[in-house]
């Protein structure tokens, strides 16, 4: 990205899988980029597998280190719509049927 990129959505579900998803829009081309931040264990059943990533975790936590695996994916308009219509369903749905 090569102007100024700003946040379009953040969210964190730390209670339901310690996971955290970050939006951000290039200021001047519109590109939107998601990136998805979260423990090795929770993401490696989310990315591509990837012997690199299972090895070099492992390595880590053998030193007695805490890994936190971070990945990047260029949307499109559709795409990052088709998330905005679906959280907005399911806040209201929460805040409809679960009182």
């Amino acid at each position: 990205m090569s102007g100024s990129p700003f946040s379009i959505h953040v969210t964190s579900t730390k209670g339901l899988c310690n996971k955290c998803n970050i939006f951000l829009q290039e200021e001047h081309t519109g590109e939107i980029v998601f990136y998805l931040k979260g423990a090795d264990i929770v993401m490696s059943g989310i990315v591509q597998y990837n012997d690199w990533l299972e090895e070099e975790c492992g390595n880590m936590a053998r030193e007695g280190l805490r890994t936190l695996v971070v990945a990047k994916k260029i949307l499109t308009e559709e795409q990052y719509m088709d998330f905005e219509v679906r959280v907005l369903y399911t806040h209201y749905y929460k805040l409809v049927y679960c009182k």
